[in-house]
């Protein structure tokens, strides 16, 4: 139940910056994580998942934006094509964004980079076979993103990003039997790479 309200709460914040506040834009986010899980038994960024959702932004200086977001993303790790675990959330990226202006050739491009804290409501996690691993992880994860996007038309974007946790999102009471803790490790942490593309409704 508080899942569901706080849930409720930020798409009704998120949805009211858009609507009434003067002088906001932006888009729809399509994109594709590729993750792992520091602090488990396996490597590599290996697990594939979505990432879905709409942002706004605002110019709050020449060139310079505050930029939050309301994604849906799936995180975790696998091997061998295996999931060791898969976490689905509700993330809450809240980015400044920068434009720098490139010349190329006869032209000027865009290259906006970006950076700063992200929220996570953990909203599902199982491992290959099925089992609910929710029970063992934390409700909330922090983390701080950053990257970088490139106008590719008006009104499109492309985007590269990564993320990584500022604490592990593995509850301390949480059985190391549940084997998603490698041996001699005490924490988990998301470590991801996101690649997406961007349809603005604005010119920023």
């Amino acid at each position: 139940m508080e899942k569901k309200l706080l849930f409720t709460t930020i798409i009704l914040c998120f949805l009211s910056i858009q609507s009434f506040s003067q002088g906001f834009g932006g888009g729809v986010h399509v994109g594709l994580n590729a993750s792992q899980v520091d602090g488990d038994a396996v490597s590599g960024f290996n697990k594939a998942g979505l990432s879905l959702g709409a942002f706004v932004n605002y110019e709050i200086g020449d060139n310079i934006f505050i930029q939050p977001e309301l994604l849906f993303e799936q995180l975790g790790s696998a091997s061998q094509g295996i999931t060791f675990v898969q976490t689905s959330h509700v993330s809450l990226p809240i980015v400044f964004k920068i434009t720098i202006p490139v010349q190329m050739g006869n032209t000027t491009q865009a290259i906006q980079l970006h950076a700063g804290p992200a929220i996570g409501l953990l909203i599902g996690a199982k491992n290959d076979v099925g089992n609910d691993l929710s029970n063992l992880l934390k409700n909330f994860d922090t983390r701080i993103v950053g990257g970088l996007s490139y106008r590719l038309a008006p009104g499109f974007s492309f985007m590269l990003r990564y993320g990584y946790s500022l604490g592990s999102f593995i509850e301390t009471t949480a059985p190391t039997a549940a084997n998603l803790l490698a041996p001699g490790k005490t924490g988990l942490a998301h470590n991801y790479v996101n690649l997406g593309l961007r349809v603005h409704f604005t010119a920023n």
